[in-house]
């Protein structure tokens, strides 16, 4: 479904007794449950290797902590709400905001968002000075945080909000936004070739500051901290040996065919 768009194109048991990243852990015979969505290339996305490069870094995490897991595709925010409840051991991948922080703790990134700006082809919008005073589109659910800010107060900018990412291209492609976001690895080309997204928008060359995303468990969830922590542990663990650089390099070069 065209909805499904949305994602793509806007800018988530524990050990075995012989190992241990620390005392007093959560213990269990089963495999913890985890939760992510889909349709957000090339992060979480059913069609590249092993559903995504955030699924696969998770996957590598859980590996390192040798904890089985059990990981459900659910819609975002349904995914989001049930981790909440903790039905879920932790969702992925989202990025921070202020609100979101009240209610779940946020691991290390495991991977950042090259974030980029796109525009209607006949905005005469060619580079980044010309934003001043423009009309940014941001859908609803996102939070006017972050990239968003600083585009918003750097630019001059107003806040435009649809329903939806998709939504937000049409704003741009009919006029009543001038600007979206998406991140990188989505091109012109990825979008035409691979989604069948037409040429009426153009992304521009400027890339801004790259957006972190992160595993995140809900506060309430029992030993909700240790988990963090021996998740942050077992990610720094990969880092320090080189498994995680060998799967950014395994889909930058998937991405880059």
């Amino acid at each position: 479904m065209k909805h499904d768009y949305c994602m793509l194109l806007m800018l988530g048991c524990l050990i075995a007794s012989s190992f241990s990243y620390g005392s007093e852990e959560p213990q269990s015979s089963q495999p913890v449950k985890l939760v992510t969505g889909d349709n957000y290339f090339p992060y979480a996305y059913d069609g590249l290797p092993e559903g995504g490069w955030s699924v696969a870094v998770i996957a590598a995490v859980f590996a390192k902590m040798e904890q089985p897991i059990e990981t459900e595709i659910v819609p975002w925010n349904r995914g989001l709400m049930w981790t909440e409840e903790g039905q879920y051991l932790g969702t992925y991948p989202y990025v921070y905001s202020n609100q979101r922080n009240e209610k779940f703790l946020y691991s290390e990134a495991i991977n950042k968002v090259p974030a980029r700006i796109y525009v209607a082809r006949n905005s005469g919008i060619t580079e980044i000075g010309h934003l001043q005073g423009k009309r940014l589109c941001i859908p609803h659910g996102y939070s006017a945080e972050g990239i968003y800010a600083e585009l918003l107060l750097q630019w001059r900018m107003v806040m435009i909000r649809a329903q939806n990412g998709m939504a937000c291209i049409r704003h741009v492609e009919k006029g009543w936004s001038d600007v979206g976001l998406t991140n990188g690895y989505m091109t012109s080309e990825v979008n035409r070739e691979r989604f069948g997204i037409g040429s009426d928008l153009v992304i521009l060359a400027h890339e801004l500051d790259p957006i972190p995303l992160y595993f995140v468990i809900s506060r309430s969830y029992p030993d909700a901290q240790t988990w963090i922590n021996r998740f942050n542990t077992a990610l720094k663990t990969l880092i320090d040996t080189g498994e995680k650089q060998q799967i950014d390099e395994k889909y930058r070069q998937w991405l880059s065919q």
